[in-house]
């Protein structure tokens, strides 16, 4: 148990505030978490911060169970304020976050993505369950991948573990891998072919062998054929037939409704080609960095023009 006072707290560097509570670093190898005493609901009402409500039971049970792992730090003792439970303390590390490292080359990605799933497989196969994945809450440190905030109540340390919480953490890794190489935030519309099936199966099956296809997809030779409103269906259908492409349709412009992607999939399906994937023109070039020993092709009209 750690003891504090505010003009402790005012000495510390601020890393960083999020939705439950604000980051200080105390020193080199320890930060601090100080919990909100209120925050919002998602009905925009205040209420009692439930990272609050400390459960001496799950913090034991949490340690417990971190004894012996290899490539993540549970480690966490109680810091208490006027005589108050205020948060925690828990190890700190000096690197970049992994949304940092979006734009990092497809082998250093790869690398950071492998070694994130497999840290994620050692808490699961422990029965600690993180649901609260999200590219902010990894970091590099020394080049190792550190998954963090594992001391708030998002992270699951249940009695008895059920089908539920291993497959909501997959969920979740999964997601983060998904805006880590696809980069949601910033180009493809909604991976809408591939990604949307891979999501339900992953949840359905609540195990990692939909998320180790994905990144070995990534790894294996592939080419890429992108394809607009212009080009001509009877070419592509010719050149389908004739060597093996993944077609990705691409929009000029970022605007898009919600149901033109499922259009736009059921209007090629018709004349047989299945659609990989769907994006904005303007970040074919991202897309093509997140595969290894890629081809990219577009088909402009009737001619077929290598861009990769």
């Amino acid at each position: 148990m750690i003891s504090i006072s505010k003009e402790d707290l005012q000495s510390m560097e601020c890393l960083g505030s999020g939705l439950f509570g604000t980051v200080y670093r105390k020193d080199a190898n320890t930060a601090f978490k100080i919990y909100h005493t209120q925050l919002y609901d998602p009905y925009g009402k205040m209420v009692e911060n439930p990272a609050l409500r400390f459960c001496q039971a799950r913090l034991d049970r949490l340690k417990h169970r971190g004894r012996n792992l290899q490539y993540t730090d549970v480690w966490q003792d109680k810091i208490y304020m006027d005589h108050k439970f205020a948060g925690l303390s828990f190890p700190c590390y000096d690197g970049d976050l992994l949304f940092q490292l979006m734009h990092q080359p497809y082998d250093v990605k790869m690398r950071l993505a492998k070694e994130y799933v497999r840290n994620s497989k050692e808490l699961t196969s422990h029965g600690i369950y993180p649901m609260d994945y999200k590219l902010n809450n990894v970091m590099t440190n020394a080049g190792e991948v550190k998954i963090l905030d594992l001391d708030d109540f998002h992270t699951k340390v249940p009695i008895v573990p059920t089908p539920f919480h291993k497959s909501a953490c997959v969920f979740g890794l999964h997601e983060t891998l998904l805006s880590f190489f696809e980069e949601y935030d910033y180009a493809s519309y909604g991976i809408a072919v591939r990604n949307e099936l891979m999501r339900k199966r992953t949840y359905a099956e609540g195990n990692y062998r939909a998320i180790e296809q994905y990144l070995s997809s990534k790894e294996e030779p592939i080419k890429f054929l992108f394809i607009d409103s212009e080009s001509d269906i009877k070419t592509l259908q010719n050149i389908l037939t004739e060597e093996d492409y993944q077609v990705i349709y691409t929009f000029p412009r970022m605007i898009l409704r919600d149901d033109d992607f499922l259009l736009l999939i059921d209007h090629y399906s018709t004349f047989d080609i299945s659609l990989y994937d769907i994006l904005f023109l303007c970040y074919r070039d991202l897309y093509l960095n997140n595969f290894h020993m890629t081809e990219g092709y577009e088909l402009h009209e009737k001619q077929l023009i290598k861009i990769k």
